[in-house]
């Protein structure tokens, strides 16, 4: 499916294509949560994985044959009328221009997210630009868009295994809901 898009200075368009990961996309997915500079980058075979096993609950989006943004997500056993969102980047190059709201808007018409009647993550306290994202997206749906504690930073607490390693420090996380969604 492809969306033409108007840049934020309008000198043209440019298209992008949104679509779901193949296995051959992992790398590159990976990259592109590296280059935001903001997002915890996790192993290549985590993105590889997801791509192999989740590609019904995310999409990337092409311009010039270029991952330009990419939304990981699955939906969680424990809340089945919800699709969650694990990682969503925009590449630098590409950021102010509305793209992770498209992303957001293609993600929840994904085959493995169309059911779904809320949308959830969690973001961080200090994440403004994502926590601007969320609640806009929440707007634009005209639904409720609730924030409740849910990952306290003492659980990405590592227990000390040698006097060498350095403390892990991880803000807190705090679950964004939602919903109800609707479509067009």
């Amino acid at each position: 499916m492809a969306l033409e898009y108007l840049t934020g200075t309008n000198p043209g368009a440019t298209t992008i294509a949104f679509r779901r990961p193949t296995v051959e996309d992992g790398a590159a997915m990976w990259a592109c949560v590296g280059r935001t500079k903001v997002l915890e980058q996790n192993t290549c075979y985590a993105y590889v994985l997801f791509a192999a096993h989740f590609a019904d609950t995310c999409v990337l989006a092409e311009i010039d044959s270029r991952v330009a943004g990419v939304v990981i997500g699955y939906r969680p056993p424990t809340s089945p009328d919800a699709a969650f969102v694990w990682q969503i980047g925009v590449d630098p190059d590409f950021q102010g221009r509305g793209l992770g709201k498209k992303l957001l808007e293609e993600f929840i018409r994904l085959p493995g997210c169309r059911d779904a009647n809320f949308l959830e993550t969690t973001v961080t306290p200090s994440n403004e630009t994502s926590r601007r994202l969320f609640r806009s997206f929440a707007r634009d749906q005209d639904a409720e868009c609730g924030v409740e504690p849910f990952f306290e930073a003492r659980h990405f607490a590592i227990p000390e295994v040698a006097s060498d390693a350095p403390p892990m420090e991880h803000e807190p996380e705090e679950l964004f809901r939602i919903g109800p969604l609707r479509r067009p």
